[in-house]
């Protein structure tokens, strides 16, 4: 992996511009004053659209674009620079350039969306984020000043988004974000942070088009921001959190959700003071400033996307006709016809000319009053793309039996991936509604036919998937097969396992391995360093992990040398899967890795039957700067059956990290036992209240009675969250709270804690 990382020197930043260096490269803040994109004029006097004089058109906006930031900037003019003392706001930005996301499922085949970032996209990117900065500060009234820490992986990275599947991003975050403050020796700052943002490149590339990043980044950066500020919150129980600076599709109004005062007091992301804790609680019954004050990142509504353009160009058979160009590496947006408040019960037809050399599909859109400002019903064109003109007749009432508010000609689906490089064009020639006519294009499906295709390959075997042209109904036969392939299959899985598709090659393997005959494991095993791509090595050092050989250890030793950071963890995976002590000293190996993901799967794996294992574990559990490296360096420890080794392990429960000391108790909670009673009432005793608490609820899930010894330095706990969970655990264990305690509780700051005491005691 390759991490490019700096903080931003917020102190650089002038009112209206400057620089901020993010990722290690400098770069220019700008606050665009974007008007929105009008039709071009040639467009709307054209005379394509048949029947509707110029005076009589009118163009629907459902297109929410870029807009004018001088609000923004004069806002900055007027609060100033930040002062040395205004709360930092740290946000750790990751940038995934390449992503292959895999979605659908259950009623829907499964999909993949595959974008890569070249370097000019990932500078537009950066462009937006550096003005992000800016717009806090502005929006908070220049309370607060917010840090980016923005970090760049090349490496491709498998996203699944599918029912069932883990959070993509959960290992990557927690082994690189560290969730209280560590000094490692290598002095670089890892953690805490107030906020984590992942950018893959997925989500990147629906805000890029036209060399301009549009209004989401921004908005989403900000909105994912205010979100883990709201969670810092609710964390702490209080009631009545203030939801309403967290708006999905109208912006995000910092200052109603935090006012000025607690933003300074929550400059620590890690514990409360118990002085803005009190702030909070008052806070909570005060009515948050009214919506309409609310300074949000600039949009403004338009008839075109900003990846989409259009003009008039000559045609040799029809003349004068309508260009349309969708230039964003993913498909999205459109372009809306000058028609408004259609009525498909006295114009039910719209007939045009349509002619393209394009292998991506365009699509009709058509928003009602049922859309409510989402996407609307869409249906691809069935036209020939072979460059020669089709007449077109769509019946509108299969979209929709109420008025339509626009018709919007754009890509099939919001995210599909194109199928070519370079723009997409299709002309277009006489639009018009008419009252009688012939539909020549299907009626409006949910389920487009090759959708209904990929379902059914779940029946097929591999050799007739062999045969299939389209990916689609590839993949979704090898995720979705009905039980196991037959040893018939296996040439042609092997066959499946050289795509270049890697989703389909991967998914091949893991069917191979299934069949477990001696030829499929050999096939296997040669991939791990034959494949040309790296995601099938990937896959192929897990199955030849699983078959448990371990002379099989050397080949996947052979990893560690791979540029790609998942397959040398691949690689790390494999050989903790096999049996003996030569795979578990290799595996160590990869404990030199830089990158804190591979050292926490090679630590997940660890054999702790071996005694090179148990010291480097022993050095770890100490030593590692990753949070979650340490902590289940310490955990393996505790579960190996080494009474000195387990007590090691133990005492990482004082870990200079709140991370650390969460991640255990999280540990013990699931896992109960009374091995970690003493850890436990270490924990109890801990300076952070959100370890205090969570100590407490984790002792409720212990074997054994709880003696009133164990929680004295909890009884007359100030914090809420604590107060709840001793609360909870007297009544978990039954045991009686002394008077001192119950006095504590009736004075606390939270009404539903002195609700709560009322009745106990007595």
């Amino acid at each position: 992996m390759v991490l490019l990382s700096a903080l931003a020197a917020i102190s650089a930043i002038s009112l209206q511009g400057g620089t901020l260096t993010l990722a290690g490269k400098v770069v220019q803040i700008t606050y665009p004053e974007a008007p929105v994109r009008q039709i071009p004029e040639d467009v709307k006097n054209w005379d394509g659209f048949m029947g509707l004089p110029v005076a009589q058109r009118e163009w629907p906006t459902p297109f929410k674009e870029a807009g004018d930031w001088s609000p923004i900037v004069s806002k900055l003019e007027t609060v100033g620079l930040p002062s040395k003392d205004a709360p930092d706001w740290k946000v750790k930005v990751f940038i995934l350039t390449q992503t292959d996301t895999l979605i659908g499922g259950g009623q829907t085949p499964f999909r993949q969306i595959r974008h890569r970032l070249d370097q000019k996209q990932v500078d537009l990117v950066l462009r937006s984020l550096a003005r992000v900065p800016g717009y806090i500060r502005a929006a908070t009234d220049g309370v607060l000043k917010t840090t980016l820490d923005v970090s760049i992986d090349v490496d491709p990275f498998l996203i699944d988004l599918v029912e069932g599947s883990p959070n993509p991003y959960s290992d990557y975050t927690n082994a690189r974000v560290n969730q209280g403050r560590f000094d490692a020796e290598d002095k670089l700052y890892r953690g805490p942070y107030h906020a984590v943002v992942v950018i893959p490149a997925s989500k990147a590339a629906q805000y890029l088009a036209n060399d301009s990043p549009t209004r989401e980044l921004e908005e989403d950066v900000v909105h994912e921001i205010a979100s883990q500020a709201h969670l810092f919150w609710a964390r702490l129980n209080i009631p009545s959190p203030p939801r309403s600076g967290i708006a999905g599709g109208d912006g995000v109004h910092l200052p109603s959700l935090f006012p000025s005062e607690i933003w300074r007091g929550l400059q620590s992301s890690t514990d409360p003071g118990y002085e803005t804790l009190a702030k909070f609680y008052q806070l909570a019954d005060q009515v948050r400033t009214s919506r309409a004050d609310s300074l949000e990142i600039p949009s403004r509504q338009a008839p075109i996307s900003n990846n989409v353009s259009v003009a008039i160009s000559p045609d040799d058979q029809r003349g004068p006709v309508l260009k349309y160009s969708e230039s964003s590496p993913t498909r999205k947006g459109g372009f809306a016809l000058p028609f408004r408040n259609v009525d498909p019960q006295k114009t039910p037809y719209l007939s045009f000319w349509v002619k393209s050399n394009s292998h991506d599909s365009v699509a009709l859109q058509i928003l009602d009053g049922s859309s409510k400002g989402g996407p609307g019903r869409f249906q691809p064109l069935i036209v020939v793309k072979d460059g020669s003109w089709n007449q077109v007749t769509v019946d509108l009432r299969t979209y929709s039996a109420g008025p339509i508010d626009a018709v919007v000609v754009g890509p099939q689906v919001t995210l599909e991936e194109r199928e070519q490089i370079g723009n997409i064009i299709y002309l277009f020639d006489d639009f018009q509604l008419l009252a009688t006519g012939n539909a020549n294009q299907p009626d409006f499906s949910p389920i487009p036919e090759i959708y209904r295709t990929a379902l059914a390959a779940k029946t097929l075997s591999a050799q007739d998937l062999v045969k299939e042209t389209s990916d689609l109904v590839k993949l979704n036969g090898l995720i979705s097969k009905d039980g196991t392939y037959g040893t018939s299959d296996e040439a042609a899985l092997i066959e499946l396992t050289k795509s270049v598709n890697v989703r389909i090659a991967r998914q091949a393997v893991i069917r191979l391995a299934q069949l477990g005959t001696p030829s499929a494991k050999t096939e296997i095993l040669r991939l791990v360093t034959a494949s040309p791509f790296d995601q099938v090595k990937q896959v192929a050092a897990v199955e030849v992990g699983r078959f448990g050989d371990p002379k099989t250890a050397g080949i996947l030793s052979r990893l560690f040398a791979s540029k790609s950071w998942q397959t040398r963890m691949s690689g790390a995976k494999g050989l903790t899967m096999l049996p003996g002590d030569d795979a578990a000293v290799i595996s160590m190996t990869f404990l030199q890795e830089t990158d804190p993901q591979i050292r926490l799967a090679v630590t997940r794996g660890a054999n702790t039957k071996n005694s090179v294992v148990i010291k480097r574990l022993l050095w770890s559990a100490i030593n590692d700067p990753s949070d979650a490296v340490r902590a289940e360096s310490a955990w393996k420890l505790i579960q190996s059956g080494k009474p000195k080794e387990a007590a090691e392990g133990y005492k990482v429960i004082r870990d200079d990290s709140v991370g650390v000391r969460l991640h255990l108790l999280n540990r013990f909670a699931l896992e109960p036992s009374e091995g970690h009673r003493d850890a436990i009432r270490v924990a109890i005793a801990d300076s952070s209240p959100f370890v205090r608490a969570n100590a407490l609820r984790t002792l409720a899930k212990q074997p054994g009675e709880v003696s009133i010894d164990e929680v004295t330095t909890v009884l007359e706990d100030k914090f809420p969250i604590v107060q709840f969970a001793l609360i909870d655990l007297a009544a978990t264990k039954k045991f009686v709270l002394p008077a001192s305690a119950l006095a504590n509780l009736r004075s606390s700051i939270d009404f539903r804690i002195v609700e709560k005491a009322k009745g106990l005691g007595q």
